[in-house]
């Protein structure tokens, strides 16, 4: 339903394959604008997939991997990502909806995350659970799109009763939490955030839409992109943001005036040829692909 699916997958360092796997509710709970549903096990993640073990299933005649964890019919058995030798695994969870991943040449994984409109609804921590929060309905307040600096088992914000994930991004806490920390002031001061809550790398604004991203690599133009982390920006932007990258990962500067990096017809992807340098951007609403 909508528009969070399985989404742009990638092969890490690795080896595995890596996709954000969107969630099913717009802030973690079931509300109206989709279909009441509730988060699944492995929704609202980045999922991480041990490919070499299910070609040695497919190998054994034990066919493809079914990693279906509710409703299954007589006999069938729910997955489970967290058991012993799981080919399918969480990488990190609370990831709302990230359209693409990018492994950078510094060994960072980027994702750009799409906030949510107003009117979803988070729900409310059980009794005897810490920290506690109460539901939010009909929150009124659109999150911001963000960039996330993924670690390994690492909770970005988006809650999830599935896995026992209760509390929107950052809470609203009595402390300053700094700019790495997305606050819900629709909580009541002195909600914590989930202890393993890791925030944000770096905050994108609101109805940009940040999906198709890559590292650039290459020393055209001077040099100046290399290294650059760059993302279509579907919405407000219609263009491309260009983030620049600290020795340590760290976002350090970012632009969004670059000449011929504007005026797109709702850019939704891209990609770089790294033996020339020129970006490739598909344009959904200008049903083409430019070359830059």
């Amino acid at each position: 339903m909508r528009d969070h699916l399985n989404n742009q997958p990638i092969f890490g360092p690795d080896g595995a394959l890596y996709w954000g796997q969107g969630s099913l509710t717009a802030m973690g709970a079931p509300d109206s604008a989709w279909g009441f549903r509730s988060e699944t096990l492995l929704s609202a993640a980045i999922l991480r997939l041990d490919v070499n073990a299910v070609v040695a299933r497919i190998a054994k005649g034990q066919g493809p991997l079914d990693v279906r964890t509710g409703n299954m019919s007589k006999g069938q058995t729910a997955y489970n990502p967290y058991a012993a030798g799981a080919p399918l695994t969480l990488y990190a969870t609370g990831v709302r909806n990230a359209y693409d991943l990018v492994w950078d040449t510094n060994g960072h994984l980027y994702a750009a995350v799409n906030g949510s409109a107003t009117g979803g609804n988070t729900p409310a921590t059980p009794a005897g659970v810490k920290p506690a929060a109460p539901a939010l309905n009909n929150v009124t307040l659109a999150e911001d799109d963000y960039l996330i600096d993924v670690q390994k088992g690492g909770y970005y914000g988006r809650p999830d009763p599935a896995r026992g994930q209760y509390i929107m991004n950052g809470g609203n806490p009595f402390h300053s939490p700094g700019a790495n920390s997305l606050i819900q002031s629709a909580y009541p001061k002195g909600t914590n955030p989930d202890p393993n809550y890791k925030g944000i790398a770096y905050d994108i604004g609101q109805h940009y839409s940040a999906d198709g991203g890559i590292e650039y690599v290459g020393n055209a133009f001077g040099g100046a992109l290399n290294g650059a982390l760059l993302f279509t920006e579907y919405s407000a932007g219609d263009d491309i943001l260009t983030l620049n990258v600290g020795s340590s990962g760290q976002i350090t500067g970012a632009t969004r005036v670059t000449p011929g990096f504007t005026q797109f017809a709702d850019p939704v992807d891209m990609i770089e040829n790294n033996s020339t340098g020129f970006i490739y951007v598909a344009e959904l609403g200008g049903q083409k692909l430019t070359l830059l």
